[in-house]
């Protein structure tokens, strides 16, 4: 049913304007020679002319011919018997009724009509491979999925070292009418945090390259910090939450405390700095107005009565919140969207807010779901199923294994394949997917971006290609490497509330690698002796930095646990709990800046950094020596 309908919109939407030209197969290259030229108009944006070098980049790389690139004024300059690789929309695709008019943002087309192979899409002025997505890049995006179909390129990670480009005398394209239009409008793998303008593009290219995009500008962040600032406490504490009987100040930049949001003074605040932000930023159609992270909510009479009875949800309050906002926004700015969270103490469906305006964007939030028991899971996606009916502009985020889990490895795939097509099933318009180091989230990290295009892709044939590729003949290992993973993750029990608080996480990092230890590393050791080429040695060796993560940080946690088990510190023991952190630092120092370990989310690692500190168990150690 689903084809059916993609082929009677692709004949609503792409129109052959060649009637005499009979379909048929392109010669692009043979025997190292090419009549064709690349051609973009004159006036196109950025992202076609970008396009246009990335083709001829990847088709010299494959074939060794380098296509020249040539710009063209008008329609009248072509025509379908000449051999062209025509690159974005223009009048000569218009001419030809080639229109993406009522297509999704950053869809496109592929087709051939004569001697021309047309790639055009959905494109917006702007840098397209910058970090936050806010060019649209249909035809961009169309490129590397013609290079991934027909020359079979792959960018699993971003760098060269995961990019596959095939090699080939002859490039012979078939007949082609594909009109391709993303399930997701928010396709965005998240780098959370720390990179710099390098890194920043080498991820932009890749997610690019793999069909991400933003066919809605805005992030529905954390914001209300940014609105009512922390230094206005002294003249305004009326603004702030009420805890514990006194109004409280902000506290830190992560978990800072909140406002009160039912205080007219401060609804007022947000009406007018979102409107503000409107003026100032026209081409984002997006404004946040969601809480601060973390708790410390207001118990003031007038929120708690916004309360449903009998319920620890804060949705209701907050919703009431979002649609006093946005209903006054809408007034001024129709067509914008004011962004909201719908995640911790309000993640939960409302109970007496029945609906919101149509101008709010919700996000709904879920972390730590590689840690979600079956019950969790199930809830999870109840929750899903639940928001979908409830609003008709709601979109996905989350950190698979939270903030603060410390770049370990980790596979969750089961959860993967079940989660973005019920995410499409739901009706959700967008993913946003917190990814902390790209090696430990694999393979589930490129599956998230493939699937985030098309959520009912064969997952099974992805995993294939995926392992098969990078790792030819010491694929088995690595992938016996990543079951071995999953089944530890899967058969650990106690599900996300046993991550709370820095002992229990500890313990998690105890349970899940500890067992499995000696297996992995035997896998590693195993794909890096036996691999036919130092490419796949090399890819072998960033996924062993990886792992060693957890070996380290086992070695120092079990060491930790035994002696708070202990009465009683001996001089040995200290020096060993000593030489665990030192490994530790050594180890992380060295790879800094490396794919294997994320340094970030390392230096965030809430739980575990005073127990790795050097200079505590230094400080022990001397003591204890003292004392002798």
């Amino acid at each position: 049913m689903r084809k059916n309908m993609i082929r009677l919109l692709t004949a609503g939407l792409v129109l052959i304007g060649c009637m005499g030209c009979e379909e048929q197969s392109l010669q692009i290259v043979q025997d190292g020679r090419s009549p064709y030229r690349i051609v973009v108009a004159a006036d196109a944006v950025e992202g076609p002319k970008f396009a246009a070098e990335e083709l001829q980049r990847y088709l010299q790389e494959s074939t060794g011919v380098r296509i020249p690139i040539q710009t063209f004024p008008s329609a009248k300059d072509l025509a379908p018997d000449q051999p062209l690789i025509v690159i974005g929309q223009s009048d000569y695709t218009h001419a030809l009724g080639i229109s993406l008019k009522n297509a999704k943002p950053e869809s496109f087309v592929i087709k051939t009509v004569g001697k021309n192979l047309i790639i055009a899409g959905h494109d917006t002025a702007g840098e397209p491979a910058e970090i936050k997505f806010e060019a649209k890049a249909g035809t961009l995006i169309g490129v590397y999925a013609f290079l991934r179909d027909e020359l079979g390129v792959r960018w699993f990670m971003p760098g060269k070292l995961w990019e596959i480009v095939p090699k080939r005398n002859t490039l012979t394209v078939p007949p082609l009418d594909r009109l391709a239009q993303p399930d997701f409008l928010r396709r965005d793998p998240h780098r959370y945090r720390g990179m710099k303008p390098p890194e920043a593009r080498a991820h932009a290219l890749w997610a690019r390259r793999n069909g991400c995009g933003m066919g809605i500008l805005g992030h529905a962040t954390h914001a209300w910090r940014r609105n009512i600032t922390g230094d206005v406490f002294k003249d305004h504490p009326e603004w702030f939450a009420l805890v514990g009987g006194k109004r409280t100040p902000y506290r830190d930049q992560l978990c800072c405390g909140q406002i009160c949001s039912s205080n007219p003074d401060v609804v007022k605040i947000f009406i007018e700095n979102t409107r503000r932000y409107f003026d100032e930023n026209p081409k984002y159609d997006l404004c946040s107005i969601s809480p601060n992270d973390g708790r410390g909510f207001c118990e003031c009479e007038r929120c708690t009565a916004l309360d449903a009875p009998g319920s620890d949800s804060l949705t209701d309050r907050i919703f009431t919140f979002y649609a006093q906002v946005a209903t006054e926004v809408g007034k001024t700015h129709p067509g914008k969207l004011v962004g909201g969270y719908a995640y911790s103490l309000y993640k939960e469906l409302p109970k007496r807010v029945k609906g919101l305006p149509d101008n709010v964007f919700l996000v709904h939030v879920q972390n730590n779901t590689a840690f979600y028991s079956p019950e969790e899971a199930q809830h999870g996606l109840d929750l899903i199923e639940g928001w979908g009916r409830y609003h008709d502009k709601v979109s996905f985020y989350t950190f698979p294994i939270g903030s603060g889990f410390w770049s370990l490895p980790f596979v969750d795939t089961d959860w993967v394949r079940t989660l973005l097509p019920h995410l499409k099933k739901s009706d959700f318009l967008g993913i946003k997917l917190a990814a902390l180091c790209y090696v430990n989230m694999q393979p589930d990290l490129y599956l998230y971006v493939r699937l985030l295009w098309d959520a009912d892709a064969d997952v099974d044939a992805l995993l294939d290609d995926y392992y098969a590729t990078l790792f030819g003949n010491v694929a088995p290992h690595i992938r016996a490497y990543h079951d071995t993973l999953r089944a530890s993750y899967n058969n650990r029990s106690g599900g996300t509330r046993s991550l709370r608080g820095g002992r229990n996480k500890r313990q998690a990092v105890r349970d899940i690698y500890g067992p499995i230890l000696p297996e992995c590393r035997a896998l590693l050791d195993k794909a890096s002796a036996e691999a036919e080429s130092d490419v796949i040695r090399r890819r072998v060796a960033v996924f062993s930095d990886n792992f060693h993560l957890a070996e380290l940080l086992v070695t120092a946690f079990q060491a930790h646990q035994e002696m708070a088990e202990a009465k009683k510190w001996s001089a040995e023991e200290l020096l060993r709990m000593k030489q665990a952190c030192e490994r530790w630092h050594a180890f992380v120092k060295a790879k800094r800046g490396t794919q294997g370990v994320d340094v970030i989310s390392i230096e965030r690692m809430r739980g575990a950094n005073k127990i790795l500190e050097v200079k505590h168990w230094d400080d022990l150690l001397r003591r204890k020596k003292r004392r002798k």
